[in-house]
Formats: C-alpha cells, sequence, structure tokens
C-alpha cells in the first residue's frame, strides 16, 4: 500500500497530476479494489479528456470486469485518440483489442 500512499501524496500536491490517477489506478486494479480503481480512471479523463492511455487502462479494466460495451467505446476512443497523437503501437495494441471484442 505503500505506493498507493505515495500517489495520494502526490495527488494531494496537485490535483490536476492525471499521471498519479492513472498509475494509482493500476495499483487499486492489480488489488482487486475495482471501485476505487475506476474512480481514478475517471478521474484522469475528466482531467484530461484526450489522454489515450487512461481510455486504454480503462477499457482494459471494464473488459476484466465483462463490461464489454463499454470496454469497446473505451478502446475505440483511445485508438482515435492514438492516431491523431500519432501513437502507431498504442493505435495497433488498441485496435486489436477492438477486433477481440467485435469479432
Amino acid at each position: 500500500m505503500g505506493a498507493i500512499t505515495d500517489f495520494d501524496q502526490v495527488i494531494k500536491l496537485d490535483p490536476s497530476k492525471v499521471v498519479a490517477y492513472l498509475a494509482r489506478g493500476l495499483l487499486k486494479h492489480r488489488l482487486n479494489d475495482h471501485k476505487n480503481a475506476i474512480t481514478d480512471y475517471n478521474q484522469a479523463i475528466k482531467i484530461k479528456p484526450d489522454y489515450a492511455d487512461a481510455y486504454n487502462y480503462r477499457g482494459v479494466f471494464k473488459y476484466h470486469l465483462g463490461d464489454l460495451r463499454s470496454a469497446l467505446f473505451d478502446f475505440q476512443e483511445a485508438a482515435n485518440l492514438y492516431q491523431r497523437d500519432g501513437n502507431t503501437q498504442g493505435y495497433q495494441i488498441a485496435q486489436e483489442r477492438i477486433r477481440g471484442i467485435a469479432g
């Protein structure tokens, strides 16, 4: 839990630090703290609505929870943002995840 506490402090000092929300969400996800993980992903997207990685990770999280419709939306949004930003690798990964859901 030490790393989560560290991210809590970073967020307390700078609540606009979007990467801290994403990283804390990933840690919570790994600890099966699903409710709080999704809250962190949502906050990252709220702060920076064009943050492709936040959509991507939230999509993975929703996929694992069985919410395929929401996961598909997040992967599509991530793919669009990765493509806009010229992130070919991120785009390809998001497209693979979309194909995995859509068939």
